[in-house]
């Protein structure tokens, strides 16, 4: 019986720490999904890390748009030219 125990409890361990990675990883899902000028394929590897300094840098340069009125986001027709060379914008780089 106290085999039996441990074992279940073993198991519910082991269970919530799958539902806890798989929580974590829809997260970083969701979060990369809101970085604007990433292409799929550079969603699918980017380590979360670099998620994560994306992630705040765009944080950041909104905050900045919202601070300086005469900071105007792009037009469209100026964003899909630029979306071909994300590495340029400000909250797209590396820290």
């Amino acid at each position: 019986m106290v085999k039996t125990a441990r074992k279940n409890t073993k198991e519910l361990r082991n269970q919530r720490e799958k539902i806890r990675q798989q929580n974590n990883k829809t997260a970083f899902e969701v979060l990369q999904n809101k970085i604007p000028g990433l292409t799929q394929r550079q969603r699918k590897n980017l380590p979360k890390i670099k998620c994560l300094h994306l992630a705040i840098n765009y944080v950041k340069y909104l905050e900045k748009v919202l601070r300086e009125p005469e900071i105007q986001p792009k037009a469209k027709s100026q964003q899909r030219r630029s979306s071909r060379n994300h590495g340029n914008k400000k909250y797209c780089t590396s820290t």
